[in-house]
């Protein structure tokens, strides 16, 4: 079996946590992979940023967090974009989702495809 290096990937070393999924040796992107939206990332720990093609379950993120699916986190210190449903404690930045927000404080816009229901947004609610 030949084990794919560490340069062969698509993006710079930059310290974000990444869940992708292959078949075979591609890279399968989101919008090419059914499959891949049935998957959910959980992450136990803090995270500088995550970018998944699927949904993400985590606890603080010190950054981003984009997903293809839903997001289910704690506090995240930067904004969240989702294709499906948002549901986190604070979020210091902005929310886009393409479903339904629920959040306790948003320091950004709030963005979203279905409901919007926080505690608190200290921007727009689009």
């Amino acid at each position: 079996m030949k084990v794919k290096a560490e340069n062969d990937v698509p993006w710079e070393d930059d310290g974000k946590l990444r869940a992708v999924v292959y078949i075979g040796r591609k890279l399968v992107q989101a919008q090419d992979c059914t499959a891949a939206r049935e998957v959910t990332f959980t992450y136990n720990g803090a995270a500088l940023d995550i970018i998944s093609s699927f949904a993400v379950n985590c606890d603080d993120v010190a950054g981003n967090v984009t997903a293809s699916g839903s997001v289910n986190c704690d506090d995240v210190a930067g904004n969240v974009e989702a294709g499906g449903n948002v549901t986190c404690d604070d979020v210091n930045g902005f929310v886009q989702a393409g479903g339904n927000v629920t959040c306790d404080e948003v320091n950004g816009n709030v963005a979203a495809g279905g409901n919007i229901i926080c505690d608190e947004v200290n921007s727009n609610m689009i």
